[in-house]
């Protein structure tokens, strides 16, 4: 029998080592389908959220249960404080006399002192020789200053003094060194300045005062409350009741006495139970695919509305801000849009979105460069 060998033609070779290299095609497209992923991890940006509503305070006496979710412990303290001060005369006016200027008379003894005028002044180290006269007879408290013009005892020999201590010969010997003058400015001949009582003095020292009452209300209120509901927010609504000067615009005055009382409510309120209310009221607000991250404490923002003593409620307003990330992204990012993207297109893409701060895109396996075209094959994870 004779060997006979058989020779697939060419045609043949090549249909074969088609089907091959598309069996290869084929395992690389499935091992592509069945491998390949893309994680995009999002990095969300914490975005301002704003809020305002209204709360009741109700005295804590007459609380009981809190079945109103909107009702905050607190206190309405209502009082009236009064008080008086001296304040300094700012103006000043030219004045062509004998009076050189002024000297402030210091009482630092225990009684009051009168003392006429005329009363003489000298120095210390020269009590014989007399240099000064006071021009005003006046009345110094203990422990109290009073400044009161003064002219030369020499007027054709005077020159002049600059700021010094002097002594009154008058007085018994001990008591010169309780009761005396101070020389503040330098005193020349040829006539001096007066102070003089200004509008904007008589508008500061209205001011000034109802600062300083103000204080004393909260003082006040703070002396009657609780050791805990004194580290509690007061919010103060204050009238003024009646303003007294004893001098007017005008007057040639060195000081001047004002009187004030003032009519005030508090209101004091736990300030951890707004936090909460708060916190609720932006959480029902936020969309479904945010989250509260946080309040912001320095914020927090009251105004009294109104407020009823007899009852112990009032009504507050309470403006706040927060933050708040973004939860979830799967529901707005269509991510037929990303595919066939690189890594630094889908950073550019997310850009556009002011809550994400940064884009890690990760790819599996390694050596993939672009985001595949098929959905499901991307992940779209926000972290922290």
């Amino acid at each position: 029998m004779r060997d006979a060998s058989y020779i697939l033609p060419k045609s043949y070779r090549k249909i074969g080592l088609g089907f091959f290299i598309l069996s290869i095609l084929v395992s690389a497209l499935v091992f592509y389908l069945a491998l390949a992923k893309v994680v995009i991890v999002v990095t969300p940006s914490a975005q301002t959220v704003n809020q305002e509503f209204v709360f009741n305070v109700k005295d804590r006496s007459n609380l009981g249960s809190l079945t109103d979710t909107n009702i905050v412990p607190g206190r309405i303290k209502v009082l009236t404080v009064s008080g008086e001060e001296i304040f300094p005369s700012t103006g000043a006016k030219s004045v062509e006399s004998d009076i050189l200027g002024e000297v402030t008379i210091v009482n630092n003894y225990t009684k009051e002192q009168s003392l006429v005028r005329t009363t003489r002044l000298a120095a210390a180290e020269n009590p014989s020789v007399i240099l000064l006269r006071l021009d005003r007879t006046v009345s110094v408290g203990p422990g109290q200053k009073i400044k009161v013009p003064v002219y030369p005892e020499d007027p054709e020999n005077f020159k002049e003094i600059k700021p010094t201590k002097l002594i009154m010969p008058g007085l018994w010997g001990p008591l010169q060194e309780q009761i005396y003058a101070e020389v503040e400015n330098t005193l020349r001949p040829g006539g001096y300045q007066v102070s003089v009582v200004t509008d904007q003095d008589l508008t500061d020292a209205e001011k000034k005062l109802r600062d300083s009452l103000f204080q004393k209300a909260l003082n006040d209120v703070n002396d009657q409350l609780e050791a805990e509901e004194r580290l509690w927010p007061k919010l103060v609504s204050s009238k003024v009741g009646q303003t007294t000067f004893d001098s007017k615009v005008g007057d040639e005055i060195s000081e001047f006495k004002t009187s004030m009382n003032l009519e005030t409510v508090v209101v004091v309120f736990d300030e951890s139970r707004v936090m909460s209310l708060a916190r609720e009221k932006l959480k029902s607000e936020l969309p479904s695919e945010k989250q509260l991250l946080d309040l912001d404490p320095k914020s927090f923002n009251y105004q009294v509305e109104q407020y009823n003593v007899e009852s112990g409620e009032a009504s507050v307003k309470v403006s706040l801000s927060g933050s708040s990330i973004i939860s979830e992204l799967n529901d707005t990012i269509d991510k037929s849009e990303l595919g066939g993207m690189t890594s630094e297109e889908v950073q550019a893409y997310f850009s556009q979105f002011s809550e994400i701060q940064s884009v890690t895109v990760e790819f599996h396996p390694a050596w993939l460069k672009k985001i595949p075209r098929i959905k499901d094959k991307i992940e779209i994870i926000v972290g922290q």
